[in-house]
């Protein structure tokens, strides 16, 4: 019940935060090992209304650094 204009779209930063918190909640951050459980964690997180280009970025980033530092922090 709230009217789209009373809403202010996520920023790209805040829709790949807002996608790290929700699969590391479940996952935290382990890469899946099989073809079948990243299509489950993919639909997982389209579910949650992520884009697939959103989620496509985020295991591109997961696969290049499991342990989900961040630039600044190594």
């Amino acid at each position: 019940g709230v009217a789209d204009g009373d809403v202010e779209p996520l920023t790209a930063e805040e829709k790949a935060y807002a996608l790290e918190r929700a699969y590391t909640r479940r996952y935290g951050w382990t890469f899946p090992e099989s073809l079948a459980e990243r299509a489950t964690r993919e639909r997982f997180l389209q579910r949650r209304g992520f884009s697939g280009a959103v989620i496509r970025d985020f295991f591109r980033r997961l696969k290049d650094n499991p342990s989900g530092e961040s630039e600044e922090q190594r």
